[in-house]
């Protein structure tokens, strides 16, 4: 891929508004490692997305309709795609 492409793909996710990792979000990951007894790598993605203020974490690694404060996790796999909230 060529060096301008790349940058391009890249700067065009950045409407997703990603979530800075800091000492904060640490500190949040571990919180909710030890509330939750997560697997550390799951504890980052939590926390990014509580951050985030996501409505819905979409993961097939957490039990379906899991909640971590205002974010639900929804298993994509376990329901067709048309059920999915908006």
């Amino acid at each position: 891929m060529k060096r301008a492409d790349a940058r391009q793909d890249v700067q065009s996710l950045f409407s997703w508004q990603p979530v800075i990792q800091d000492g904060h979000l640490l500190q949040e990951a571990w919180n909710l490692q030890d509330r939750y007894h997560l697997a550390w790598w799951d504890a980052p993605v939590v926390a990014a997305a509580v951050r985030a203020r996501c409505r819905y974490l979409l993961s097939e690694d957490f039990q379906n309709g899991m909640v971590f404060g205002d974010v639900t996790v929804i298993d994509p796999f376990a329901r067709d795609h048309e059920s999915l909230p908006g």
